[in-house]
């Protein structure tokens, strides 16, 4: 860890981070819980829209029991049926392509709005934010690309 010499002396207390460890995050003047508060909100649009694609999928593959579920709420019997391949799994609602194009569409409106934000919250700095949202909503993006099974 690189301490600046003010705090070598004892006339610094602040973050002892140095410029090239956190150069998107660290901002002159402002500390790096500073940079992480303001980064926060942005992050967490693009985690609920991350967790928003999660769901779409989850709902597709299960909306096909439900007729099962309202016929027999215990759901034994079906269960029963099912295990003994008397009565067939229902598909899912979605095949993967349109699956996977619905929860991008998804994740490209969280990442816009997460960009937003960040310029909202601080115009100033707000460019030095914009890498680590992108490369969040980049890994949740190849995750729900690989869904579609575009690449075989």
């Amino acid at each position: 860890m690189a301490i600046c010499h003010d705090a070598r002396k004892g006339r610094y207390a602040g973050s002892h981070w140095s410029k090239p460890v956190a150069p998107p995050l660290y901002s002159t003047g402002d500390s790096l819980g500073e940079a992480w508060r303001r980064l926060a909100l942005p992050l967490a649009v693009v985690v609920a829209t991350g967790h928003l694609a999660k769901g779409l999928e989850k709902f597709t593959s299960w909306v096909g029991f439900l007729p099962y579920a309202w016929a027999e709420p215990i759901g034994v019997q079906t269960a029963l049926r099912m295990n003994a391949k008397v009565m067939p799994q229902p598909a899912a609602r979605l095949t993967p392509p349109p699956l996977s194009l619905a929860a991008m569409t998804f994740l490209m409106m969280g990442i816009a709005l997460a960009l937003r934000e960040a310029r909202l919250a601080d115009p100033a700095t707000s460019a030095r934010r914009y890498a680590p949202i992108v490369l969040l909503g980049g890994f949740y993006f190849f995750l729900v690309f690989g869904w579609g099974a575009w690449i075989e």
